[in-house]
């Protein structure tokens, strides 16, 4: 039986995950900030203190991040869609009349976006990244064809070499998952 990879491997995993989770947590706490203003606006009748062109202007600006995200980050189009979904909202709103409530719904498209092209920035200045090459890889639990599956990778997707054993490369994953995934799949920058 292969000896398992160091703890080091993990603790950059867990760093990785921990990282993640903070960006995530820290984009929540900016919508609820953002959700408790609309009320305030809301409620003390200054609803009508942002205008028209300044929600046209919020989403066109986003539209724009969301589009430059999916270009530079495909790896991350779940979060994408995500956005995509916060500026349809934001259009919605916007015409039915609601212009606190279509900036508030592209400010969070914005924030969803601006997490995926930070992890887009790190990715790109990690000089060990590495890309998935075929169609389509599997990252196994164990260096061998016959693993547990522990998740498939698309073409493209980036990944962090952290040791080697024959044609098999342990790897971490932008969101700190660790498997093993043949080396034939995997291209340098």
């Amino acid at each position: 039986m292969n000896p398992e990879p160091g703890p080091e491997v993990y603790r950059r995993a867990d760093a990785d995950r921990v990282r993640l989770l903070e960006r995530e947590n820290d984009r929540l706490r900016a919508d609820v900030n953002d959700a408790e203003a609309s009320l305030v606006e809301l409620e003390s009748g200054l609803r009508d203190t942002h205008t028209r062109a300044e929600a046209v202007s919020s989403i066109a600006e986003a539209r724009i991040q969301v589009d430059r995200a999916a270009k530079q980050v495909p790896w991350r189009s779940d979060l994408v869609s995500e956005a995509r979904q916060k500026l349809d909202e934001a259009d919605r709103q916007l015409g039915d009349g609601r212009v606190a409530a279509a900036i508030f719904f592209a400010s969070r498209a914005s924030r969803i976006t601006a997490n995926v092209l930070a992890e887009g920035q790190r990715t790109e200045h990690n000089p060990s990244t590495q890309y998935v090459r075929s169609a389509r890889a599997n990252l196994r639990a164990e260096p061998s064809p016959d693993a547990k599956v522990v998740s498939v990778l698309p073409s493209g997707f980036p990944i962090f070499p952290e040791e080697s054993r024959g044609e098999w490369l342990l790897v971490r994953t932008p969101s700190g998952q660790v498997g093993w995934i043949n080396a034939s799949l995997v291209r340098g920058r």
